[in-house]
């Protein structure tokens, strides 16, 4: 059998044994590590959104977005993963193209869940090849050439609405986990988002990328996940079995739009690799590639009023206008200086 085309199952089943034999045959990575998600600095944004394709199946193997009218594009961070033979010299595959045009990208990290097969990572800022302004965007992966899965891409899109800054945070790796698997390897590390409060309710985004989860396109039924949202102090919020080649096999993308309530300073995310619903399917095996968050901030304290941006970003303030429409004229309620214009155009 080919063996690009086995089952992910396979994977998990010999997957145990072989974190073990690493202590005896393994020059890539040791057998007691992980690679946890990393902070990286991304460019500074009013939001972030994120899209992704599975490649192990082939076609399609185009990236699709949409930049809202009103914003531009400040950062695209491309990220992809694969398997590769563990054979010495056998380093991944740093190079890839977009829309025809070669990229190369850094190493997040080797995770090594079996001894046969070494999962590769990598991050590339992609930012000149996607044309600035707002509508429908394409970007077609080509010629990723993992000698035994090219799993998928994915990209966060960091965006600019001209209102006042959020708090834009960015982490990326390649963070293994299977239930069966010994020491670090059972589970992910979780990611806590720290932020300033607010004396208001808000919103927020967070975008979370998976590879090799196995779903149910991949034969061999769905693989049990959990993903645990934890906002501030509240119990978390679990979301069991979302993982399953959201955008084809083997590529989840994750977006998940949060209210933080008022005097919130943190969130927590995590993803496990259990059955929480107690389905009786084993759990999947999976990497957690890259996550990142955004959270509009706080209003200015009491007395000195806010900035026009901070008015200007209908989707996260519409509350603070306190019942006025934005489509109401400016002559309804100011001296007309701005004839036939609506507040919102006037901002």
């Amino acid at each position: 059998m080919d063996i690009k085309k086995r089952p992910n199952l396979w994977r998990t089943v010999i997957g145990c044994a072989g974190i073990l034999l690493l202590q005896l045959n393994s020059a890539v990575v040791k057998a007691d590590t992980d690679i946890p998600l990393a902070v990286f600095d991304a460019s500074p944004g009013t939001d972030i959104i994120a899209a992704g394709i599975g490649l192990e199946t082939t076609p399609p193997n185009t990236i699709m977005f949409n930049v809202p009218a009103g914003h531009t594009i400040e950062q695209v961070l491309l990220y992809w993963e694969g398997y590769m033979h563990a054979d010495p010299g056998n380093d991944g595959d740093n190079m890839i193209k977009v829309n025809g045009s070669e990229v190369t990208g850094t190493l997040l990290g080797a995770s090594v869940p079996i001894s046969t097969f070494v999962s590769w990572a990598y991050r590339a800022d992609i930012t000149t090849l996607v044309t600035a302004g707002a509508g429908d965007k394409s970007l077609v992966i080509t010629d990723m050439a993992f000698d035994d899965v090219s799993d998928g891409a994915g990209v966060l899109v960091i965006l600019d609405d001209g209102g006042d800054e959020a708090n834009i945070q960015v982490r990326e790796g390649n963070d293994f986990a299977f239930i069966n698997s010994p020491g670090v390897f059972q589970t992910t590390v979780a990611q806590v988002f720290n932020f300033t409060p607010s004396t208001e309710e808000r919103t927020a985004d967070l975008n979370l990328m998976f590879a090799s989860v196995f779903g149910g396109v991949s034969g061999g039924g769905d693989r049990p996940t959990a993903i645990e949202v934890t906002i501030g102090s509240n119990p978390p919020d679990v979301i069991n079995n979302l993982l399953e080649s959201i955008d084809g096999d083997e590529w989840d993308t994750v977006r998940l739009p949060l209210t933080i309530p008022a005097n919130v300073d943190k969130v927590k995310v995590q993803a496990f690799s259990e059955d929480r619903l107690s389905t009786g399917q084993l759990p999947a095996s999976f990497h957690w590639i890259a996550a990142g968050f955004a959270v509009t901030p706080p209003p200015p304290p009491g007395g000195e009023g806010c900035t026009p941006g901070f008015y200007k970003n209908l989707k996260k303030h519409l509350k603070a206008w306190g019942g006025i429409s934005p489509n109401d004229q400016f002559s309804a309620w100011f001296d007309d200086a701005f004839p036939d214009m609506n507040l919102e155009q006037v901002l």
